[in-house]
């Protein structure tokens, strides 16, 4: 299969990597390009910023997996420019994807006494 992962250079996503090429898949990774390189040379690396666009990311895929959709902006923008390119879209989300937490902080209101 050819794989794109967007965000496939950090602690998870070079296992990914790593575990696409044992299967034999074609892997295309696509990062900001601020983590060191400890990549095998397999595969094709295109760097480029989700916040700026996607506009690097030319061809078809059978499978996208997303390992750094931050914002719904993100999401959203991967599943319009790929819904046409890409066989499977899988998204490992974050809650921080989806909307503002409620509460703003968290407040410990406890005492602690020494007994």
């Amino acid at each position: 299969m050819k794989i794109l992962i967007l965000g496939g250079t950090g602690f998870i996503g070079s296992k990914l990597v790593e575990k696409c090429l044992l299967a034999k898949h074609s892997v295309t990774v696509f990062s900001r390009g601020e983590t060191p390189n400890t990549l095998s040379g397999d595969i094709e690396r295109i760097e480029g910023d989700r916040d700026i666009g996607l506009s690097e990311l030319h061809g078809e895929w059978d499978v996208c997996i997303d390992l750094c959709g931050y914002t719904a902006k993100h999401v959203r923008d991967s599943a319009s420019q790929f819904h046409k390119r890409v066989g499977h879209y899988i998204y490992i989300s974050a809650v921080r994807a989806f909307q503002q937490p409620r509460v703003s902080k968290l407040q410990n209101k406890a005492r602690f006494t020494n007994q």
